[in-house]
């Protein structure tokens, strides 16, 4: 997972915790305004969470599915091997612009 990812995650959990006790506290029974907009931001930082849980969870599947190696298989086709006497090889000469014939 990457880091970016997990600070994000981390944020958004703490953001969760810290709107949860901000509606505990005993202003929101005094204050309606106050209630509706810790409400809001309750909301807000719930849906930031799951947000940042789904893309915590798409991370770790790209990683993990880019971690495994690709395997293909290739099939070659069948050359047969002629062996070469070493003076057949000493004397080869493939032709071409270089070539010692003339």
């Amino acid at each position: 997972m990457k880091k970016s990812t997990e600070a994000d995650l981390a944020m958004s959990k703490a953001g969760v915790k810290i709107s949860g006790d901000l509606l505990g506290n005993p202003l929101c029974e005094q204050d309606q305004a106050f209630l509706e907009s810790m409400n809001a931001l309750d909301t807000a930082m719930k849906r930031m969470d799951a947000f940042n849980q789904e893309k915590a969870s798409a991370d770790l599947a790209l990683s993990t599915k880019s971690d495994q190696p690709i395997i293909t298989a290739v099939k070659y086709p069948q050359i047969p091997f002629k062996p070469h006497s070493i003076s057949d090889l000493l004397n080869y000469d493939p032709g071409g612009p270089f070539s010692s014939r003339v």
